[in-house]
């Protein structure tokens, strides 16, 4: 015997709120990976020099944890930068 699956009005709710965090999140991704092709364009293959607190933020943002010595050299952040890029692809 199979049961029948209904959807309570909270259950609609909760599918709908998901769906459109998902959507929106997706969006946002979107918009910074673009918004990071267009400033690499303007760099015209020049070097970014990031000082050591930008550089502390970013691998806490990219380990989500603690920072690292290892995670905090410019290779190790680029390869991150794309990981994610490839990630999201």
């Amino acid at each position: 015997m199979w049961m029948k699956a209904e959807l309570y009005p909270l259950q609609v709710l909760l599918l709908t709120v998901s769906g459109w965090v998902n959507r929106h999140q997706a969006d946002v991704i979107a918009y910074l990976v673009e918004e990071n092709r267009v400033l690499k364009e303007q760099m015209k293959g020049r070097r970014l020099r990031l000082t050591d607190d930008q550089r502390r933020r970013l691998a806490t943002k990219a380990k989500r944890g603690e920072p690292s010595p290892q995670a905090t050299t410019p290779a190790s952040l680029i390869s991150r930068l794309g990981l994610l890029v490839l990630s999201i692809r």
